[in-house]
């Protein structure tokens, strides 16, 4: 992955440290719950469902970076 961003590298070969992972995938369960949170007037989805969300983005990001 020439060129790529570092954080993607390291995510590629496996040199990222693992609690820089684990920081990433907390601020993005963060980013999904604000994304889903409910509007009431627009009738967005519960927060139950942010689980589910963060996981199909962690899932579709390493696919794509495989």
């Amino acid at each position: 992955m020439a060129g790529g961003h570092c954080f993607l590298e390291g995510v590629w070969d496996g040199s990222l440290p693992e609690h820089s992972f684990d920081r990433w995938l907390a601020q993005d369960y963060l980013f999904a719950q604000a994304l889903v949170r409910p509007v009431p007037h627009r009738g967005h989805g519960p927060l139950a469902d942010v689980g589910l969300l963060a996981g199909g983005v962690v899932a579709a990001s390493l696919s794509a970076i495989r």
